[in-house]
């Protein structure tokens, strides 16, 4: 249908719009997306909480579960809402699905509303 073909269209201007590393196809994809939630993980160990999305190699995926300490999964993702950031909770847990086309920037942005978020919640 034309909007399968209207969105195929924007999803490779995405992909473009993402510079070289995404110019690789999946597998450059696949490597932004290990860089950028690295990065995210790195990030929330230094948070009160722990990290409980597998990391070796051949079980990361995009998907970064945080397991926050002495406050609640919902009221963290309710307060990260309120700073425009979206996240789920699941299972007392925090869940983060940063992509490709996320920057280096966003990451640390979320990660200070993350911080501020455990504080308030």
């Amino acid at each position: 249908s034309q909007a399968n073909v209207f969105a195929l269209r924007q999803a490779l201007r995405n992909i473009e719009a993402c510079g070289s590393d995404a110019r690789a196809g999946i597998r450059g994809i696949a490597g932004r997306l290990r860089a950028l939630t690295d990065r995210l993980v790195e990030g929330l160990r230094g948070l009160d909480g722990r990290v409980v999305s597998p990391r070796g190699e051949g079980e990361w995926s995009g998907l970064v579960s945080f397991e926050p300490n002495g406050c609640s999964s919902r009221d963290v993702v309710r307060r990260l809402a309120e700073q425009g950031v979206l996240a789920v909770a699941r299972k007392g847990r925090v869940r983060l699905s940063p992509h490709y086309y996320n920057t280096a920037e966003e990451v640390d942005a979320l990660l200070e509303r993350l911080s501020d978020a455990l504080k308030s919640a």
